[in-house]
């Protein structure tokens, strides 16, 4: 029967191992502690008054946890003395000299005798299930000051860590059995813990010879007996070593790795911050610091991969030279990353080598590994004694080959005050991407042997060869695991072709694919602002990119490069360009300073042109090209329009027959024909008025306080101006054709977002208004009628920023949508279902986007049609600046920006490839959506080919009518009837649509709609 309770201990031991010695309370993590190359330890040995309380584990006194002599053939045996906790310090002085390669140097010393406190272990152990640390913290008060009296000659003030090795076990330890622990966690009180616990009056511990600020508390031991079920005794070998260079790292000021809200196993013992790594090979030696951990504490270098490579070359971090890499970095946008480094058991190919103390003798003792090729230790082999080194720490970590690291540093300085960077299971800020496609690390299973955390193993290394059932020596977008973001939006980073298990590996890395890649990702510093506005310009020899970064314009080459800062070049109002001839010309304007960026590409010739405008200028500047001639338009204070050639304006003639009273307050934008030759249209608006050159003000025509505006010149040549309006605290669209509003509607929302753009979507003659609502995207036509399959809708806390732009992705004929989200992400949606397009959302941003601008690079092509690729430029919040190439083989981009295009005229022409049915009322086009309806309204949509009153009778299934609604429907375009269901019963009801035409013709349908409440 013994030996099958032994085995249950075994495996109970695998089971806690996974969540032993963690630190279950909120410990600041910022007690970053300020060091050099030094640490220099004061250690002070405590016992308790005397005390046999079962909820502790021996009396108080060292040795007391055994309960006969068990000799010196196990771990941490006896005496416990000073020279006993030298040999761990020891340990933990050659633990972090080989980790950092010779960067940090501990030096330790450990007072002789004994300090006794005048309580017993439990009074300063928190309560059952509390989180409470203020009994620790007086505990060490108490100490300290004991200390300061019993050893005068000590200079305190000669210390930077300062341990109390007390009596006992901790309560760090899970062994599967209910208990009222009472022993004392082993945890580490820094500054600011203790500030918080004593106030933010607290200097430190005062002494004679200085201030004590932080205090290590660790037990003389974790082996303990345990009581079996035939009432036999077994000797549970636990030792120390790696909970004390964890919590000496913790003054070193690395969080904790493990999920600190359960105390279960985040990275195993792929890094040392984990209950996993601390107890691995019962606690003899942990496994070194992974990448992150090293690069925290400035002890390794990185090498960051930005572009496609072949062959890169990774080095054990134990044989690496200085011209070795040992840790790669691959962005996926600048705060989030994957780090790679290559883990290697058994590096020098010589076996594990142990260096022992036992008995003041020191010697070595070598471990072959077991059959599966990896390296365990256990107290047997170890007959005894303190383990102070070993030759590699690697041996520690499950197996062999590259671990890959996904790094999310938003989450990171959002948690690593609370300590718990790792606290989210499904949204780690430090996580091992496990390659053996199951993320199973610090979940919890269930067998026949009890319950038992996942803590890693040597198929989630990343090699050649790896025989896991999963593992295809990829990761891309689509494997398993993938590399997308955290947000699960696509990186569309590949890393692939892992070579064999050695200590140098190499592997490929590739940005995209041959449809979408990354062109530029880089970090803008130097900006000022978090708000930008965003251009391009291109010609035969370059692209250049220009922004305005707290009113002063920047340019930047297409690889991000700042190449000039212009002061003071524009402020509220959006900058405009345009390219001609080979000169880059970029507008801005100051007040009533309209500013001129000339830059000749040809000669490199660069100058700045300032001119007087009698007004102050209020709308965007707009440039229009009439006959190979540049015009600049401009809006301005007092209901004044601006136009002035480009020439008159750079020898700064403008003069008064430039400007023309249109309206009687300032405007707030203006636009005109798209490409016009004949210079005759165009419209603007002020808050509250109307104009367009073809009939002149009018004041009566709209509603609300005027935001935004566009342009659409149809190919009849008739002109539609689509205003929108804030009216009633409501937003509210009017669509004016000539003289007369053809279609007005309200758009219900709280939020204050007016970002739309105008698109012909389906290039067959209609027109669409494409709204950013914030929470959802909206596409309407001129009289409200939502295109079908939309609104779409953003996922969960992830709005929409911006105007919509519109690209054809795929060569269809057909626009997409393009918009980015609060969380960085950049969305395509594909108008024919109104669903996401195949690949997005695309992770392109740290947080949320500033601003997107599309432009075309025009592709080599043989035949008389060109050919382009589109490519947006992004930039965020954070001064984060990329390029993304979107498609390989796309049309046209239709709307680049917030005006449309960089002219900052908001203005397209639409089809005259009309698709539209000539049947008068289609059958197939009358239905109501949703259907069933569960909300309190159901929309009854219908097509009719001209001007009709439609009339809706509704039944239910009894006959009796219930509702009678009509609508005045505009021809050629669908039209939608609002039913309210607020005060009808769940059921099936009938509504017959009857249409009628002003030209006499007739229709109608019966469709059935289900209610369901």
């Amino acid at each position: 029967m013994k030996k099958i309770f032994f085995l249950f201990a075994i495996i109970g031991l695998s089971s806690l191992s996974a969540q032993s010695f963690v630190k279950h309370f909120a410990l600041s993590a910022n007690d970053k502690s300020a060091f050099s190359d030094s640490l220099r330890i004061l250690a002070v040995l405590v016992e308790f008054q005397e005390d046999k309380y079962d909820a502790t584990i021996g009396n108080g006194k060292f040795g007391s946890h055994y309960s006969k002599n068990y000799g010196d053939t196990i771990l941490d045996p006896l005496p416990h003395d000073a020279s006993y906790f030298e040999d761990h310090l020891l340990f933990a002085k050659n633990y972090f000299k080989k980790v950092s390669k010779g960067k940090l140097n501990i030096s330790y010393k450990v007072l002789p005798d004994i300090i006794t406190v005048s309580k017993t272990m439990r009074e300063y152990s928190p309560g059952y299930q509390s989180k409470d640390l203020k009994q620790l913290a007086n505990l060490s008060e108490e100490v300290w000051t004991i200390t300061d009296k019993k050893f005068p000659d000590v200079n305190f003030s000669k210390y930077d860590l300062f341990i109390i090795f007390h009596a006992g076990v901790s309560s760090g330890l899970d062994i599967g059995i209910f208990s009222i622990d009472r022993n004392l966690p082993s945890l580490y009180l820094g500054y600011s813990t203790l500030q918080k616990l004593y106030g933010s009056q607290f200097n430190g511990f005062s002494t004679k010879t200085g201030l004590i600020k932080n205090t290590l508390i660790m037990p003389e031991t974790e082996s303990r007996e345990l009581q079996m079920i035939d009432n036999s005794t077994l000797l549970l070998e636990l030792t120390i070593n790696g909970t004390l260079v964890a919590n000496i790292a913790s003054h070193l000021g690395l969080p904790d790795l493990f999920d600190t809200e359960t105390g279960k196993s985040a990275i195993g013992r792929f890094g040392l911050m984990d209950g996993q790594a601390m107890i691995a090979n019962n606690g003899i030696f942990p496994p070194a610091l992974s990448a992150w951990e090293k690069i925290f504490l400035g002890w390794d270098s990185v090498k960051e991969i930005s572009y496609d490579k072949k062959n890169v070359n990774l080095t054990t971090f134990v044989k690496a030279v200085s011209s070795d890499t040992t840790i790669v970095k691959i962005p996926i946008t600048p705060s989030e990353y994957f780090l790679l480094e290559n883990r290697q058991q058994d590096a020098n190919k010589d076996e594990l080598i142990l260096t022992i103390k036992n008995k003041n003798q020191i010697f070595q003792k070598v471990i072959k590994p077991d059959t599966s090729g990896l390296y365990y230790v256990t107290p047997d082999s170890i007959k005894g004694g303190v383990v102070i080194d070993v030759d590699e720490f690697d041996a520690a970590t499950p197996g062999n080959g590259i671990v890959i690291w996904h790094i999310d540093e938003n989450i990171i300085n959002q948690k690593i005050n609370e300590n718990k960077i790792n606290s989210d299971l499904y949204n780690k800020g430090v996580d091992v991407v496990e390659a053996d496609g199951i993320q199973d690390i610090g979940e919890s299973f269930s067998s026949f042997f009890g319950s038992f955390i996942g803590e890693g193993e040597k198929y989630d290394f990343w090699f050649k060869g790896n025989k896991s059932k999963l593992y295809k020596n990829i990761l891309s977008p689509d494997s398993k695991p993938n590399s997308n973001s955290n947000s699960g939006a696509k990186s569309f980073i590949t890393i692939e072709n892992f070579s064999d298990n050695k200590n140098k590996m190499s592997f490929d890395v590739s940005f995209g694919n041959e449809i979408v890649k990354k062109l530029v990702d880089r970090k803008l510093s130097e900006l000022q602002s978090v708000s930008f506005d965003l251009m391009t310009l291109s010609n035969a020899n370059s692209l250049d990119i220009f922004l305005i970064d707290n009113n002063n314009l920047v340019k930047l080459n297409n690889n991000g490069k700042i190449l000039n800062v212009v002061k003071r070049f524009s402020d509220k109002n959006k900058i405009s360009g345009i390219t001609q001839n080979g000169v880059e010309y970029v507008f801005g304007s100051t007040n009533d300073t309209i500013n001129v960026y000339y830059y000749n590409t040809l000669t490199n010739e660069e100058k700045i042109i300032s001119a007087k405008s009698l007004y102050k200028i209020s709308t965007p500047i707009l440039i229009t090209s009439l006959s190979n001639n540049l015009y600049v338009d401009a809006g301005c204070s007092d209901g004044y329009f601006l136009e002035v050639s480009l020439s008159d304006l750079l020898v700064n003639k403008i003069s008064v027959s430039n400007y023309t009273k249109i309206m009687n307050s300032e405007l707030v934008q203006i636009n005109r024909e798209y490409n016009s030759s004949n210079n005759k249209y165009f419209s603007a608006i002020s808050l509250n008025e109307f104009f367009q050159s073809s009939s002149g003000v009018n004041n009566q025509l709209l509603n609300g306080e005027h935001k935004k505006s566009g342009l659409v010149k149809n190919s009849s040549g008739e002109y539609f101006n689509i205003v929108l309006s804030d009216f009633s605290g409501k937003k509210h669209f009017d669509v004016v054709n000539q003289n007369k509003i053809v279609g007005s509607f309200d758009v219900y929302s709280s939020n204050k977002s007016y970002n739309f753009s105008v698109a012909d979507i389906f290039n067959d003659g209609r027109i669409f208004i494409i709204l950013n609502n914030e929470n959802e995207i909206s596409i309407y036509n001129i009289n409200g009628t939502q295109l079908e399959n939309f609104p779409f809708q953003a996922s969960t806390g992830k709005y929409f920023i911006g105007t919509p732009l519109l690209v054809d992705l795929n060569k269809d004929g057909i626009q997409e949508i393009l918009i980015a989200n609060y969380n960085g992400e950049l969305i395509a949606i594909n108008t024919k279902d109104g669903k996401l397009f195949d690949g997005y959302p695309i992770k392109v941003a740290d947080s949320e986007v500033s601003n997107l601008f599309l432009y075309e690079e025009e592709l080599p092509t043989m035949g008389p049609i060109p050919q382009y690729k589109p490519i947006v430029i992004v930039i965020d919040k954070e001064k984060n600046f990329s390029a993304w190439q979107l498609s390989n083989i796309q049309g046209k981009s239709f709307w680049k920006s917030n005006y449309q295009n960089s002219t900052n005229n908001s203005s397209v022409e639409i089809s005259n490839k009309s698709q539209i049915s000539n049947e008068y009322f289609p059958l197939d086009k009358a239905y109501n959506w949703p259907n069933p309806t569960y909300g309190n309204f159901t929309n009854i949509r219908f097509y009719v080919s001209e001007n009709s009153k439609v009339t809706v009778r509704i039944f239910d299934l009894a006959g009796e009518l219930i509702s009678t609604l009509q609508s005045n429907a505009q021809g050629g375009i669908e039209n939608e009837i609002v039913w309210d269901v607020t005060k009808v019963q769940s059921g099936i009801y009938y509504a017959n649509i009857q249409a009628e035409s002003i030209n006499g013709k007739s229709a109608s349908k019966i469709i059935k709609i289900a209610v369901i409440k």
